[in-house]
C-alpha cells in the first residue's frame, strides 16, 4: 500500500477564503444527487459514518440529517483551514453533533481508536488520490464488514449537454475538463469502477447521473464560473487558455444571457454515483 502522502497528496484547487465558499455553493447544487446516492446505499437513521476528505462540510451535515440524533458523523480532511471552516459553518446551521478532525486517511486512526464506521462516504474525493485504490481501501479499513462504501465522483468524460447547443457554455466546459486532464485529476464511470473493483467492494452498483437545468436555476452557472475561477491559474500554466480569453469577471453575466437568449437546458456536470459494501 502507498504510503498517505502519496496516495493523499495536498487538495490540488486549495483551501483560499474563495475554494471553502466555492464547496458550500458545490454543496448545495449536489445537494439532491448526493443525498439520492447515500440513501440508495443504504444510510439510515442510527448510522455511525466516516466522512472523507470533508472540506467545507456539506456531505457530512447531510449525512448527518439522514443519521439523524441517534446517529454519529466524524468527518476528517488534511486541511486545517478546511477544518476550521466546517466546524464553524456546521455549527452556524445547528450541526454541533458532527466531529471535525484534522488527518489524512493514514493517520485517522491515531485519533478515532479502534471504534468502526457502519458506512464511509465521500464526494468529489477519489479524483484528487494519487493511488485512489489505496487510499480507498484504508479509509474501508475504518469500518465493519459489511459497512457501506458510497462516493459521488465527477464523470469527465461524458462531455456537456445542452439543447439548443450553448457555445459558450460548452466552451467552458472544456476549458474546465482539459485542465483537469493535464493536471492528472481525472475520473470517469470505468476509473471508480475499477477503484472500487481493486480496493474490494463488494455488491457493486455504479450509475452514470446528470442533472437538467435551464436559465431558472440559480446554481448551475454559478457553481461552472466558480470552478473556472478557482481552476485559471491552473489553466494558463498548463496551456489549456488565458485569463483574457476566459474574462472571469464577466462570465457569469454572459452565460446568463446565453442561456435566456436561446431557452436551453443543459447538463453542467454528469456525476458517478458508486456504491458498496464492504467485505468481510
Amino acid at each position: 500500500m502507498s504510503t498517505s502522502q502519496e496516495s493523499n497528496p495536498e487538495y490540488a484547487l486549495g483551501h483560499s477564503e474563495h475554494e471553502i465558499k466555492r464547496l458550500g455553493r458545490q454543496g448545495d447544487y449536489f445537494r439532491d444527487l448526493t443525498r439520492d446516492l447515500f440513501v440508495r446505499a443504504g444510510l439510515q437513521q442510527g448510522m455511525r459514518v466516516l466522512d472523507y476528505g470533508g472540506g467545507a462540510g456539506d456531505v457530512a451535515m447531510l449525512a448527518s440529517e439522514i443519521v439523524g440524533a441517534s446517529g454519529e458523523v466524524v468527518s476528517f480532511d488534511r486541511s486545517s483551514e478546511a477544518v476550521s471552516k466546517a466546524r464553524a459553518r456546521a455549527a452556524e446551521r445547528g450541526f454541533g453533533r458532527i466531529r471535525f478532525i484534522e488527518a489524512d486517511e493514514g493517520t485517522l486512526g491515531k485519533v478515532i481508536g479502534s471504534a468502526r464506521f457502519d458506512a464511509v462516504v465521500g464526494r468529489l474525493v477519489l479524483v484528487f488520490q494519487k493511488d485512489p485504490v489505496a487510499a480507498l481501501r484504508t479509509v474501508m479499513s475504518y469500518a465493519h464488514a459489511g459497512g457501506v462504501v458510497a462516493f459521488h465522483e465527477y464523470d469527465q468524460d461524458a462531455g456537456c449537454w445542452s439543447r439548443p447547443q450553448m457555445p459558450l457554455f460548452e466552451q467552458l466546459f472544456s476549458w474546465i475538463i482539459e485542465t483537469f486532464r493535464r493536471s492528472g485529476m481525472v475520473t470517469d464511470a470505468g476509473r471508480v469502477s475499477r477503484t472500487f473493483s481493486e480496493a474490494g467492494v463488494q455488491a457493486m452498483r455504479i450509475v452514470r447521473e446528470g442533472q437538467v437545468s435551464d436559465g431558472t436555476d440559480p446554481l448551475a452557472h454559478p457553481f461552472l464560473v466558480d470552478i473556472m475561477r478557482t481552476m485559471l491559474p491552473l489553466a494558463e500554466k498548463s496551456g489549456v487558455t488565458t485569463a483574457a480569453q476566459v474574462q472571469i469577471e464577466t462570465l457569469l453575466e454572459r452565460l446568463n444571457e446565453e442561456s435566456t437568449r436561446t431557452g436551453a437546458r443543459w447538463i453542467p456536470a454528469y456525476m458517478v454515483a458508486a456504491w458498496g459494501r464492504i467485505p468481510g
